[in-house]
């Protein structure tokens, strides 16, 4: 059972791979842009992720909490803005008769450990906006622009783009899309200094066994 356990808490960590391939590379500079501040709701917004083994064996998912966030509009369109992850509070939302409290309450421990988010030292992540490109067409998933900035995950900040679905009002920002990240890009793997062999053997078949990808979906309501 703890075995099985253990590779039910990788394949959390890797998400299923039918998300928008954010493009990633070294972290960008972000300009301050002016305009209106729109405070983003923690209440009405959400972080979610969908996760799968490399070879079958189902599915998992859940949610990273939001500690805060703003976005920035000026003449009507967003410009700028962040949103800060709680890693404290991520959540497995599975509803398999199998997947136990107590079970989702050992997978999300897993997540949280050193060998994925080490959440005790990275207890946040955060993502900053740095350009936000409209779409002459909006693509088949509705997308109707291309959103670029910096990711901060386990202390290493990659620039990320994706396409994303924004609306933009008097009222309030609508944003929602769904953006697929290479983990190992942010270092989240079993590998750690000073191995011994038996140990990086052991680390290649987990790293072998968790897939690359991770699909990170949102929503976002924002209002003045």
């Amino acid at each position: 059972m703890k075995k099985s356990l253990y590779l039910f808490a990788a394949a959390a960590i890797s998400l299923a791979s039918c998300g928008s391939d954010a493009q990633s590379g070294e972290a960008t500079d972000i300009s301050s842009d002016s305009g209106n501040a729109y405070s983003i709701s923690v209440d009405q917004s959400v972080i979610g992720w969908t996760g799968t083994k490399v070879v079958g064996m189902g599915s998992h998912s859940g949610t990273f909490g939001i500690a805060e966030g703003s976005l920035t509009v000026n003449e009507g369109a967003l410009v700028g803005g962040s949103i800060t992850l709680d890693l404290n509070n991520i959540v497995c939302t599975d509803t398999a008769s199998w997947m136990t409290e107590e079970l989702k309450g050992k997978l999300v421990g897993h997540l949280k450990d050193t060998s994925f988010l080490f959440v005790a030292e990275h207890p946040t992540a955060v993502f900053e906006i740095a350009s936000v490109e409209a779409l002459e067409v909006a693509d088949e998933a509705g997308n109707s622009h291309t959103l670029t900035g910096n990711l901060t995950l386990r202390g290493e900040t990659r620039s990320i783009s994706f396409p994303a679905h924004i609306e933009v009002s008097d009222s309030g920002i609508q944003a929602s899309g769904v953006a697929t990240i290479n983990r190992l890009d942010w270092g989240i793997n079993y590998d750690k200094e000073k191995m011994s062999l038996s140990e990086k053997l052991k680390a290649s078949v987990q790293n072998g066994i968790v897939g690359e990808n991770v699909e990170i979906s949102f929503s976002l309501t924002a209002a003045k």
